[in-house]
């Protein structure tokens, strides 16, 4: 049911934010963190992309390690177009990837609320401090 919405918004043009599960992504997007995904097309796409894909009912964000037959400049793809995304945290690339399952890319992560935050507090020397706190991450 989610993958069939996100892809709706973002084949109609709209940007969805969703929190993202998983480790395979870590440390660039966490378990629980919020990400933002903005609507793209392969020929959009440069390596180095965070991806969201759809196979089947699941729904992907992996970076894009890999683009044969996609012609940027003209804006079109090629009959033999070819994406292989892998998680950050894994050791081995994804399945390829058809066009048709690209929906997007990842364009902004916020970390997961209750999971890490940060916090202003005065030092006994009379210095302020801010530092990072993460609960169980």
């Amino acid at each position: 049911m989610l993958a069939e919405l996100v892809e709706e918004a973002l084949k109609s043009g709209r940007r969805v934010r969703f929190r993202a599960t998983g480790e395979s992504m870590r440390p660039s997007i966490r378990d629980g963190d919020l990400i933002t995904v903005a609507p793209a097309r392969p020929e959009e796409l440069t390596i180095g992309d965070i991806v969201l894909s759809r196979v089947g009912e699941k729904l992907t964000a992996h970076r894009l390690v890999e683009l044969a037959g996609v012609d940027p400049p003209a804006g079109r793809t090629h009959g033999s177009c070819r994406l292989i995304c892998r998680g950050d945290a894994a050791g081995a690339p994804d399945p390829p990837l058809e066009p048709s399952q690209v929906l997007g890319k990842v364009v902004a992560v916020e970390a997961g609320w209750g999971r890490r935050f940060l916090s202003i507090f005065r030092h006994f020397s009379g210095r302020w401090i801010l530092g990072a706190f993460s609960s169980g991450r």
